[in-house]
């Protein structure tokens, strides 16, 4: 069989034709899984910044009412500070629980001794 120009050039566009097909198949399948891991990255540290926003919110509200029950004595401000902390503790253990660092690690755990420090001078506060 003798092919002609013609026929030669058509099976070599033909033949880059298919080549590039599965280039930019092989491109898109990379491109969904680089995708796909940088969401699932995202959204993991969307949550735990969320969290860490909520968590302050929470320390605030703990200072303000510990400062009310300080000026005031009143039980509504330490009930409210007992809510307000026990919330802040599970988003705390919530924060824990997702993260595997152990940069982050040891800084949680600076965190929760500075917790408990403060968890004693709120009973120095009750005693008064």
């Amino acid at each position: 069989m003798k092919l002609t120009i013609a026929k030669k050039l058509n099976s070599s566009f033909g033949l880059l034709l298919l080549l590039l097909l599965a280039i930019s198949a092989t491109s898109i399948v990379q491109i969904q899984s680089v995708n796909d891991n940088y969401r699932s990255l995202f959204d993991d540290r969307v949550q735990k910044i969320f969290l860490v926003k909520d968590m302050i919110s929470e320390l605030r509200e703990q200072f303000k009412e510990m400062r009310g029950y300080v000026l005031s004595g009143s039980a509504t401000n330490m009930d409210n500070w007992r809510k307000a902390k026990e919330t802040y503790d599970e988003w705390f253990n919530a924060l824990s629980a997702m993260e595997n660092t152990t940069a982050v690690k040891t800084d949680l755990q600076d965190l929760k001794s500075l917790d408990e420090q403060y968890l004693k001078y709120v009973a120095d506060v009750q005693k008064l």
